[in-house]
């Protein structure tokens, strides 16, 4: 079961903000695609044979004091896919044997799900719900390897 734990980011990126410099970099990033060694965490986890492997991952609730702009959101996922190639491998699995893939930017992502939250006092529960959903469409040998939603709440978004 997971805990939601709320994170105030406009404060925390306004303190960031003042300190960030650009930095002179090659944006030249090349789409990583093939087969792909493990490395020892990924060989480690494996190795434990995890009853529910497809579920040992990490979830993030952002909470926006004003509404989200759903097409941002969208650009955002996109260029998390296309930038972090980790978030694009496949695992196939035969024989005790791991391979895994880095697939090709998808010509199409997913769609950033939607949902509209009438009563705040169940908005946690329907987030807890639904994150607990999100994590079962998790597969290592499909890659599907990140999943993103959006709520409306009474609260904010």
């Amino acid at each position: 079961m997971m805990k939601i734990e709320c994170w105030n980011l406009s404060q925390r990126i306004d303190k960031i903000a003042k300190v960030i410099k650009n930095a002179d970099t090659n944006n030249n990033h090349e789409i990583v695609q093939g087969e792909v060694k493990l490395t020892p965490i990924q060989k480690w986890f494996f190795e434990q044979h995890f009853s529910e492997q497809n579920h040992f991952n990490q979830a993030v609730l952002l909470e926006n004091q004003s509404e989200w702009n759903r097409d941002y959101v969208q650009k955002v996922l996109n260029q998390l896919i296309e930038q972090h190639d980790a978030l694009r491998m496949k695992y196939l699995i035969h024989d005790n044997v791991i391979e895994q893939y880095n697939c090709s930017v998808p010509e199409k992502c997913k769609q950033v799900e939607y949902r509209e939250i009438e009563q705040a006092q169940n908005a946690d529960e329907v987030m807890l719900q639904d994150a607990n959903e999100l994590h079962k469409k998790f597969d290592l040998e499909r890659g599907e390897l990140l999943e993103a939603k959006t709520y409306h709440t009474v609260r904010n978004d």
